[in-house]
């Protein structure tokens, strides 16, 4: 017979979480569920999946006592009976972030807005229900850029961006039918141009609830971020959790989308796969404000900032279409070039950016020096604007001055940037999360 046991695999006990909403996942053998307490109140039930179970919690600051109870489930002949065949008690504590810099949500209306958004009929779709998730929704990144952070780098303490505590409510200036004949781009620039108190300690995340599918298209519908800026459609907001509570439910939806009266977002079926597209493209564009790159070269096509995003579901539930995830199978993660540049970025740290890094072409050998005051943590090459290799310093405690890197036509050589039209750019981040970006063409000659 083999003993019952519960583990965690992601969190130890008396670890400080910077985000309130909180994930466990751990291994439970020879239990069929996991049921959860947190400050000794009942939250929830986790079903054991291979061994493994997931579940997401909500913290208060300071020590929270979280309490798993494995149970088994025995069959008797007239009916099923639940006992307690392990236990763990752990002890998280909430510390929230303190510093200036956050990101800001936004539930955007139009002038003649109502506040609702579209939904199928005689589901919930009123203005706090939207509001409700899109503070969710925020949340669920916030706390999966922490998960994806501590999955490269287990040593180092959780780090995430800090989120506004309230969904601001924003009337952009235009009517519904207005922002129903814009494309994304345009739509974009409004809302840059409404929100942008050219604050650059604040990132407006904003979703718009006038989004609208007419049965072959959708309007006022875009996925765009960058500045101080991440904008996204909500035609997709039925399929997403309105608290902590409705997460497992909403990843677990097999239902399929009537494309006749809803959008269907995405490469992947049903609700589930709408749910995980959106939330994950959310955190995507984000990415983007956070000076993050779509990855090139061997990591195309993976990870949160290339279509990996669709993936976002895999890190909060252990099914997906009815079916369990087999070990191995791809998990939400972000490539290690953006994780490396997240680490450093002043909206993770609250750090103080100081003084800008360097780049010269070296006289007599005219190799590119690129020299940082404050240590260079990291420096990665663009072509085309995406990422497609980067040197690292991270988690060392005296990070490089100085690095030398190859001449022009050895690196031109390196990413095969020929004749065509393919324009590199090296990007240099130092420890304070000063970013400093050249165009190969733009690096000055060493100073005689």
């Amino acid at each position: 017979k083999k003993m019952n046991s519960v583990q965690l695999l992601n969190v130890s006990d008396g670890e400080v979480l910077p985000h309130r909403m909180a994930l466990v996942h751990g291994k439970a053998i020879g239990c069929h569920r996991i049921q959860v307490r947190v400050r000794g109140e009942h939250v929830g039930d986790s079903k054991v999946v291979h061994d493994r179970f997931k579940a997401v919690i909500m913290l208060e600051d300071g020590d929270n006592a979280v309490d798993l109870v494995g149970q088994v489930i025995q069959e008797n002949e007239d009916r099923s009976e639940l006992y307690e065949a392990a236990h763990l008690e752990i002890t998280v504590v909430h510390k929230p972030i303190v510093g200036r810099r956050e990101v800001r949500l936004h539930y955007l209306m139009a002038t003649d807005s109502d506040g609702t958004f579209q939904a199928p009929p005689g589901e919930p779709n009123d203005q706090y229900t939207g509001m409700m998730r899109v503070r969710t929704m925020g949340l669920m990144i916030q706390l999966a850029t922490a998960e994806m952070l501590k999955a490269w780098f287990p040593e180092h303490p959780r780090t995430t961006f800090k989120i506004s505590d309230d969904v601001y409510e924003t009337v952009l200036p235009l009517t519904k039918a207005e922002a129903w004949e814009m494309d994304g781009h345009a739509l974009w620039g409004l809302v840059n141009r409404t929100l942008s108190l050219h604050n650059p300690d604040i990132i407006n995340l904003g979703v718009m609830s006038f989004s609208k599918w007419n049965g072959e298209k959708a309007l006022a519908h875009t996925a765009l971020g960058g500045n101080c800026t991440a904008l996204f459609g909500g035609a997709s907001m039925f399929t997403w959790p309105t608290d902590v509570n409705e997460i497992e439910g909403k990843f677990l939806d097999t239902r399929d989308i009537d494309r006749s009266i809803s959008f269907k977002d995405g490469p992947r079926q049903g609700r589930w796969g709408s749910a995980s597209t959106t939330i994950g493209a959310c955190l995507h564009e984000l990415g983007h404000c956070l000076n993050l790159p779509h990855p090139g070269g061997r990591l195309k096509n993976l990870g949160i900032m290339a279509r990996g995003f669709d993936f976002l579901n895999r890190l909060f539930v252990l099914e997906e279409n009815g079916r369990p995830l087999q070990l191995g199978e791809v998990e939400a993660f972000f490539d290690r070039g953006s994780a490396c540049r997240l680490l450093y970025h002043p909206f993770l740290t609250q750090n103080e950016p100081r003084s800008c890094p360097k780049m010269y072409i070296e006289r007599g050998t005219e190799d590119i020096i690129v020299t940082a005051d404050d240590g260079i943590r990291q420096i990665a090459f663009f072509v085309n604007s995406e990422n497609c290799g980067h040197k690292e310093f991270v988690l060392v405690d005296s990070p490089p001055t100085m690095v030398r890197l190859a001449n022009k036509e050895a690196l031109r050589d390196e990413y095969d940037i020929k004749k065509t039209n393919r324009k590199m750019k090296i990007s240099v981040v130092d420890s304070n999360g000063y970013i400093f970006g050249l165009f190969l063409n733009d690096i000055p000659l060493q100073r005689s």
